[in-house]
C-alpha cells in the first residue's frame, strides 16, 4: 500500500494494485479498477515513484522469504534453525512513515 494525502492534508493508504489510471488536470485524480476516484495532493510523478518503490520492496521481500525458505528446506530432520535479529523482515517504510515514531528495540512503534 502507498500512503497519499487528500487536499485537506489527511493521510490515507491505498492499495496500489487497484490503480487503473492517474489523471492530471487542475488536480491529480486516481481512478481505481473498482471505479472509485480519489483526488490527492501528490503529483502523478510522485504517485508513480511510490508505486515503483512499493513494487520493488515487495520483490525484495519475496526474494528474502524465498531464500530463507530454501535455507530451511535443506536442513536435516531434527536440526534447528538459528534465528538472528537479521532474520526479521520489517515492513515499515521510512519514506511513508516519516511522521511515525521510531521503532524500539523490539521493532514496535
Amino acid at each position: 500500500m502507498i500512503v497519499l494525502s487528500t487536499l485537506k492534508g489527511e493521510s490515507f493508504a491505498l492499495n496500489e494494485d487497484l490503480i487503473e489510471k492517474v489523471e492530471v488536470g487542475s488536480e491529480t485524480r486516481i481512478i481505481l479498477t473498482t471505479g472509485t476516484r480519489y483526488i490527492v495532493a501528490e503529483s502523478a510523478t510522485e504517485i508513480a515513484r511510490r508505486v515503483r518503490l512499493e513494487h520493488a520492496e515487495t520483490q525484495v521481500l519475496a526474494k528474502r522469504i524465498d531464500s530463507r525458505a530454501r535455507q530451511l528446506s535443506v536442513m536435516r530432520p531434527g536440526e534447528e534453525a538459528s534465528v538472528t535479529r537479521g532474520d526479521v523482515l520489517r515492513f515499515d517504510r521510512r519514506t511513508d512513515l516519516a511522521d511515525a515514531p521510531a521503532p524500539d528495540d523490539t521493532g514496535h512503534r
